[in-house]
């Protein structure tokens, strides 16, 4: 792993105290996730509820430039050069789809088949091996991230998973790496009143 990817880690944990408890996970996830990147291979991110934001807020923070801004390659500059304002305005992305945005095909499928299968679906066409599933799950057993998980498994793609249990159904069915995110069901940081 290169020094700059390793700086970025020692400052996640230096940041986020927390979660040194499951570091070597996070640093093999964020090592599988650059080599699928270094071989042209992309992140399908799924989760449900809250999870599904932190899906789409991955996805997001991957298709543009995140803290600093990425060149493209040099061929695709050279053949941009007669583009300036095209060159001026886009920005290098890494390949991801969040697999809880596409509303058409959701509801078309829950319409006529059993929404435990709405990951699984699309990682059995958008997949390829050497591909990274990332199952966002606080209870590790949302049967849709699992049946994802169980496909993605089965067509050759990398299985991560962000969960706040130890013991749990995608920690079973995946080929790489469970990240347990302790303290997860104190995720609610206020109360609300009765009334509202």
């Amino acid at each position: 792993m290169k020094k700059e990817a390793q700086d970025i880690l020692e400052e996640l944990f230096v940041r986020y105290p927390d979660i040194k408890s499951c570091r070597e996970d996070i640093v093999n996830a964020f090592a599988l996730i650059l080599e699928a990147y270094a071989f042209n291979k992309k992140l399908l991110i799924c989760g449900n509820g809250g999870s599904a934001s932190d899906a789409e807020h991955m996805v997001g923070e991957l298709l543009k430039n995140f803290k600093k801004h990425r060149k493209f390659a040099p061929n695709i500059e050279k053949s941009l050069l007669n583009e300036p304002e095209l060159l001026k305005g886009l920005e290098k992305g890494y390949p991801a789809i969040s697999l809880v945005s596409q509303s058409s095909f959701i509801t078309a499928y829950m319409n006529d088949h059993d929404a435990n299968f709405i990951f699984a679906q699309q990682v059995s066409v958008y997949g390829e091996p050497g591909d990274v599933l990332v199952c966002f799950s606080t209870s590790g057993n949302s049967k849709n991230c699992v049946n994802a998980a169980k496909v993605a498994k089965a067509l050759g793609l990398r299985v991560i998973s962000l969960t706040g249990k130890k013991e749990s159904l995608l920690s079973e069915n995946i080929n790489h790496f469970t990240i347990l995110i302790k303290g997860s069901n104190s995720t609610r940081l206020y109360e609300l009143p009765d009334y509202l």
